[in-house]
């Protein structure tokens, strides 16, 4: 529509709606229809109509004949009065079937939201009119306005940014930090007083949901849900105890509501979990969700359980004693899930999580046997394609945990198992066992040393990076605690392999931390009669930079003076070796030319030794001193 097109059609329609005493209740509602559909459409240019389309919308939200002239200044006391008990449930809940008034509050509400995900308001402006507006239309009587109602007032929560803002800093992955609305010092503040006079219509809100959450399955409760999650988002800590009365209600929709109402309640437990707030009063609500039929909601429920048996592990003494009898539920409902014949694998893998959890937090609830029986069964998962991925991240929990020792009487198959998974097709499957691997070598049988350097030498040599920066710390703490006895194996296996990744563009970041901690190891075991001496790794490495300056990849040379850097630094005598007498005459320019590829490479590994002394504060070696000052003052040097 063009802008002047606009401009009159939307003069019509205030024109039109100036007076609403007329009563043609289906011209109001096509006319507010018609301006949903330009705000939707032309919502840049609709700016300009922005405050009488607010004026309008507010009268038509409002706007209701047989129902206290539509007004909302009731005296505090009536307004009390009117939520006691039931005795008004009927003049609030119960619609009149020859007013149809109602159809004016839906289209102006439902053009409410447009203006909202249009985002053509200021943050403050949202809140301070919008926000306001729908929270006096909570006693709204008739269902199917209380549904948009309740929608709109999740969705101005959810665009004003605000609650977005608080879920960010609890660390929710759902929230994309781009949408954020911006927010100036002022706007804050108008919105923090909004957010003080939500939380004084809180109790009010409450009273008004308990019979939609209570009511027959349908939007209204889903819309209502969806309030109280952008709610306990924005004031957990007050929601929380607003929310603790509608308990009995929110357990009766976790179990005979619809799906999308199961889910919004978990995600709404969720929220406040996430903001640290006591969930306690809140645990029966996914315990009941767990034995849903569906499987996606005994699976988000399983998962939330796992997250807040995690958490309730770590907080307060008080906290921990008051999930005990929380963690024993559910271990034994998970345990049934796993072991199921006919089970969704979603559900399953949820289920195994829950185990992991259990038993690297609770053991001594459980009883050593019964964690015992479930360690068992976490490895019997391990040969499971569905399942192993779930399986593996738990054994890596338990082996992490103070409950390490369970794995104990089963750890040489444990071992085979893991080892053999190494050459699985799935990235993910050999990352985790590699992680697992990597916390479990401490307690592997030395004898199968030579099996699993092989394997995972293997995966040195990979592109992936994440996996290549495992396998380098699984052999790095077989080396730290084998110490001399594996290096022998480590120079007949891991070390060619080991040169082929220093050689290729991959040592960088998280890679190259791995290396110069595994070289560390290296020179830390060396030993007298050492199969990998630091001269012969000096030596290796320099060729390979020797050779990348000259193939003019510098920043891998630079990468590879980083390793022959570490080696010099950590070795009593790898100064004596990198400054030999032919190194000498090179640095010098005595015996070759100046811009030689091994003068680069050994200029740079001395570069990198100053890098590292100066950001250690270790003093730097006079005669590599020396060497750079009459380098520096060689007026023919290039």
């Amino acid at each position: 529509m063009e802008p002047e097109h606009l401009s009159i059609a939307s003069d019509v329609i205030f024109s039109n709606m100036a007076d609403l005493s007329s009563h043609d209740l289906d011209f109001f509602e096509g006319c507010l229809l018609t301006l949903e559909s330009i705000v939707e459409k032309n919502s840049s240019e609709f700016v300009k109509k922005l405050d009488p389309t607010l004026e309008l919308l507010t009268r038509c939200a409002k706007y209701d004949p047989n129902y206290m002239d539509g007004e909302d200044d009731v005296d505090e006391d009536e307004d009390e009065s009117m939520l006691d008990d039931d005795l008004d449930s009927e003049l609030i809940y119960e619609s009149d079937d020859d007013d149809m008034s109602w159809k004016v509050r839906r289209a102006a509400l439902r053009c409410v939201r447009s203006i909202v995900v249009s985002r053509i308001v200021p943050v403050d402006v949202m809140y301070d009119t919008l926000g306001l507006l729908l929270l006096s239309r909570l006693r709204e009587r008739e269902e199917n306005v209380r549904v948009d109602l309740y929608a709109t007032f999740a969705l101005v929560l959810k665009e004003g940014g605000y609650a977005n803002t608080k879920r960010e800093a609890q660390g929710d992955p759902m929230v994309d930090s781009s949408d954020f609305a911006d927010q100036t010092s002022e706007s804050r503040e108008k919105i923090d007083n909004i957010v003080l006079q939500i939380r004084e219509a809180a109790p009010r809100l409450a009273s008004t949901v308990k019979k939609d959450l209570a009511g027959k399955p349908g939007k209204t409760a889903l819309s209502t849900v969806c309030v109280l999650q952008e709610l306990a988002s924005i004031d957990p800590e007050h929601m929380a105890g607003v929310l603790t009365p509608l308990i009995p209600e929110l357990e009766s929709c976790v179990t005979e509501q619809n799906v999308q109402v199961k889910s919004s309640i978990l995600v709404l437990v969720s929220r406040l979990h996430l903001a640290d707030v006591s969930i306690v009063p809140f645990l029966n609500l996914p315990l009941r969700a767990v034995k849903d039929r569906f499987y996606k909601i005994s699976a988000q429920a399983l998962q939330l359980c796992a997250k807040i048996l995690s958490a309730t592990h770590s907080g307060p003494p008080e906290l921990k004693a008051l999930s005990k009898d929380f963690a024993v539920s559910v271990h034994e409902i998970s345990r049934e899930r796993v072991v199921a014949t006919k089970q969704d694998s979603e559900v399953r893998q949820a289920a195994i999580e829950v185990l992991g959890v259990c038993v690297a937090n609770y053991a001594e609830v459980l009883g050593t046997q019964t964690a015992s029986e479930t360690v068992a069964l976490l490895c019997q998962r391990l040969n499971s394609d569905v399942t192993v991925l779930a399986a593996l991240r738990e054994v890596d929990r338990i082996a992490e945990s103070a409950m390490a020792g369970l794995l104990l009487p089963m750890v040489e198959e444990l071992e085979t198992t893991v080892t053999k998974l190494l050459r699985q097709k799935n990235v993910d499957v050999r990352r985790a066992a590699l992680k697992a691997l990597l916390d479990l070598v401490p307690e592997l049988p030395r004898n199968a040393d030579t099996e699993l350097l092989r394997e995972v030498a293997k995966v040195m040599t990979e592109d992936e990076l994440r996996s290549t920066a495992l396998a380098l710390a699984v052999v790095t703490e077989l080396v730290s605690t084998r110490k001399s006895n594996v290096v022998k194996a480590v120079a007949d296996l891991a070390w060619d392999p080991f040169l082929k990744l220093a050689s290729s563009s991959l040592p960088r970041g998280q890679i190259l931390e791995a290396i110069s901690s595994f070289l560390k190891a290296l020179v830390e075991n060396e030993g007298v009669d050492s199969a990998l001496p630091v001269s012969r790794m000096v030596d290796d490495l320099s060729e390979i930079g020797v050779k990348q300056i000259s193939d003019d990849k510098r920043l891998n040379a630079r990468s590879t003076a980083t390793c022959v850097s570490v080696l010099v630094r950590e070795s009593r005598t790898g100064l004596h070796l990198l400054l030999t007498e032919d190194n000498l005459s090179i640095l010098q320019g005595l015996d070759m030319e100046k811009s030689s590829s091994r003068r680069i490479f050994l200029l740079a590994c001395i570069a990198d030794l100053g890098r590292s002394a100066a950001g250690t504060k270790e003093a730097f070696p006079d005669q590599l001193q020396e060497i750079v000052l009459r380098i520096l003052l060689d007026s023919n040097e290039e």
